[in-house]
């Protein structure tokens, strides 16, 4: 038996790294947001995540959409995942009942945490992305007759 699987067995739902990290993503967004908006870790990770290729200033907020899903689905996977390792070690009775809590608690809106801002953000982005007109291009054709 190699350390893997020791490591495995004694710890079911996976390693003590594993389940560190996990409660580490569920505590940044699981906590009140007080003060200053920008004392936020989540919210300076949220400005970082919108500076362009190039470093020199901020992508068009139409271009932050799909980021800012990516890390909804992200935080809601860990919103799942989290409830299962407590119940599978024992630190809870259901799943279930700890996903509608933590959901209740800070994966709403209103919520006053960082997934609010996230959540804001990203409707305030994609209400900017559908009213925004995109650049177009027209051109002729060779013989000057056709526009496209």
């Amino acid at each position: 038996m190699n350390h893997e699987q020791s490591a495995t067995e004694e710890n079911p739902a996976g390693s003590d790294l594993t389940d560190t990290c996990l409660k580490l993503a569920i505590s940044l967004l699981d906590h009140k947001l007080e003060g200053r908006l920008t004392d936020s870790i989540v919210v300076g990770f949220l400005a970082l995540l919108g500076i362009n290729k190039t470093c020199d200033g901020f992508d068009d907020a139409v271009l932050s959409t799909f980021k800012l899903s990516a890390l909804v689905k992200l935080s809601q996977i860990h919103g799942v995942q989290h409830p299962v390792v407590a119940h599978k070690t024992g630190h809870s009775q259901s799943p279930n009942e700890l996903v509608a809590e933590m959901q209740d608690r800070f994966m709403v809106y209103g919520s006053e945490t960082p997934m609010n801002e996230i959540l804001n953000l990203r409707a305030y982005d994609a209400k900017m992305r559908d009213n925004t007109t995109s650049l177009g291009w027209i051109s002729w054709s060779d013989d000057g007759q056709k526009l496209s």
